[in-house]
């Protein structure tokens, strides 16, 4: 299924798909017919169409209509799967479309809860296996876009810190004058370039609501803002879990930019069950190291225990945290659930229900509630907090400007 912004066939065209029949400001017009068909598409309609033919020619009644409720049931099941998977094609389009656009005073973060991590030890009884209750950590995963020279770079090479010593000034002028034309032969662009950091929080025992996760986001932008001080803008992007998808977070912003000083440019959602994002593969990976540090004979049965046992996860600063629940209003916008991008301006808010299909509705700030308070975040214990951030390219620029690394050391 070859989904695009705008093509010929309908089910292909995510514009025409995502239109909203029911409200002007999500509708959108295509400048082209949609007049052509997907071999594919159409042989799924026909394949449904010759089962039915086929039950239809059972003798017994009973067994016919049973038969004829499974194939509308399973049919509708199929049809659902292939717009969810036109809805998460469409979707993706803001993060790449954000990202194409990153510049050096704005960053993208993921963020994400992880799955609660039950206490284990080393050595424990099977009476204690029983009865666990989770420890709640929350996954952000922080990517930049910095102008630094790829050579100081050692992840970018798989170079160690002493390798990249060795070199010396002459060696590093002759390999920028080499990385400058492979640049220009190759066609491949080596800065600026991105790098990303993890933030993990995790508590001993919290709700994972939106309070907690706007206290979460108080405590990353602050973190980023000493850290980055050039760092201005923020786009989010997160599931459409309910304690990110609500009031707390999206009617936020302002309060957010006064006390940290970085304004939400955005908030995106992906489609429910969009696939595995960076919060997932981190989370993955610090579990791992978690596991390592268990059978290293030590316990991880509390959020410090937990930190200590991340701590040697390249790119994650981790933070035993606690949030003080001392705010507890409420507000509430009405059809909230149906805003899965979020552009945020001085005047006020633009949504719209699938990204970018149609103009978009506006509310003006005079009209909608704000956030007043946030609930503070404290953090109680971390082993990291000098973490470096995680150089990144693409895979063939990788290859190819290590390659020359190597080959302008093994020169001199």
């Amino acid at each position: 299924m070859h989904v695009m912004l705008q093509s010929t066939v309908p089910d292909h065209c995510s514009t025409f798909a995502l239109s909203d029949s029911n409200e002007k400001a999500w509708q959108q017009k295509c400048n082209h017919h949609h007049d052509d068909r997907c071999d594919r598409c159409e042989l799924l309609n026909e394949t449904f169409c010759a089962i039915e033919l086929c039950i239809g020619e059972v003798n017994s009644s009973t067994i016919r209509e049973r038969l004829l409720h499974r194939l509308q049931f399973h049919a509708k099941t199929i049809r659902d799967r292939k717009a969810h998977q036109l809805r998460v094609v469409h979707q993706d389009h803001a993060r790449t479309t954000l990202l194409k656009e990153l510049d050096t005073e704005t960053v993208f973060i993921y963020i994400d809860w992880a799955m609660k991590w039950l206490p284990m030890r080393y050595r424990e009884a099977q009476r204690d296996f029983f009865a666990k209750r989770g420890l709640s950590w929350h996954v952000s995963y922080v990517i930049r876009k910095s102008n630094s020279d790829l050579s100081s770079q050692s992840p970018v090479f798989g170079q160690s810190s002493s390798s990249q010593r060795s070199i010396t000034s002459v060696q590093t002028s002759a390999f920028k004058s080499d990385l400058q034309l492979l640049s220009s032969q190759s066609g491949l662009h080596p800065t600026p370039f991105y790098e990303h950091k993890t933030f993990i929080h995790s508590f001993d025992q919290c709700k994972q609501n939106g309070k907690i996760v706007l206290g979460i986001v108080r405590d990353l932008f602050l973190r980023l803002k000493r850290e980055l001080p050039g760092v201005k803008y923020a786009h989010l992007r997160a599931d459409n879990a309910g304690c990110y998808h609500g009031s707390e977070i999206l009617l936020s912003t302002a309060i957010l930019h006064k006390e940290t000083g970085i304004w939400i440019k955005s908030i995106d959602f992906c489609d429910p069950q969009g696939g595995k994002g960076p919060c997932d593969r981190m989370a993955a990976v610090t579990k791992c190291q978690i596991r390592s540090y268990i059978n290293s004979k030590n316990d991880v049965t509390n959020a410090a225990e937990f930190c200590n046992g991340a701590a040697s996860t390249k790119g994650l600063e981790i933070h035993s945290s606690v949030v003080d629940l001392s705010y507890n209003d409420k507000i509430e916008l009405a059809g909230i659930s149906q805003f899965n991008n979020i552009e945020y301006t001085e005047g006020g808010i633009r949504v719209w229900r699938s990204w970018k299909v149609g103009e978009g509705k506006t509310f003006k700030w005079s009209e909608l509630p704000t956030v007043k308070s946030i609930n503070q975040l404290k953090s109680l214990y971390s082993p990291n907090t000098k973490s470096q951030w995680i150089a990144e390219t693409s895979k063939k620029g990788t290859i190819l400007l290590s390659s020359l690394l190597e080959s302008r050391k093994r020169v001199f």
